[in-house]
């Protein structure tokens, strides 16, 4: 079956947006110090594996994820979520809180990072 006259067909699942990298080169680099900051959460929390696989980050369905990180007697997840524009913590005590993904400096999105883990009781040294 054709599309009706005027209409566009419907995108299929192989069809990916077509990105120019230099509109794009600011949000990647500044994309990509964020993630190191939350890189340098997993390595100052999680158990040293060998080959560095204790820092790597997931890919989930809608963007990055820690996975489960231990912290006291409970544990943390930070998640990037790129469909709905926000970074994600979430406590195993029920705790959680949100940044919405925007544009700002890194040292703007570092310090707002800390006191988002602050206010979860989550006190650490990031190097």
């Amino acid at each position: 079956m054709s599309a009706p006259t005027g209409t566009s067909p419907p995108a299929t699942a192989t069809e990916w947006p077509v990105l120019s990298l230099d509109e794009w080169n600011p949000t990647r680099d500044t994309l990509h110090r964020w993630v190191q900051i939350i890189g340098k959460t997993r390595l100052a929390l999680a158990s040293p594996v060998n080959h560095w696989w204790h820092v790597a980050l997931y890919a989930t369905a809608q963007g990055l994820t820690t996975s489960s990180m231990p912290y006291g007697a409970g544990a943390i997840e930070v998640e990037l979520d790129f469909v709905h524009h926000e970074l994600r913590v979430t406590a195993s005590d029920g705790s959680s809180g949100a940044l919405q993904l925007g544009p700002r400096s890194v040292a703007q999105f570092y310090a707002e990072y800390l006191r988002l883990l602050g206010s979860l009781g989550v006190r650490i040294h990031l190097w």
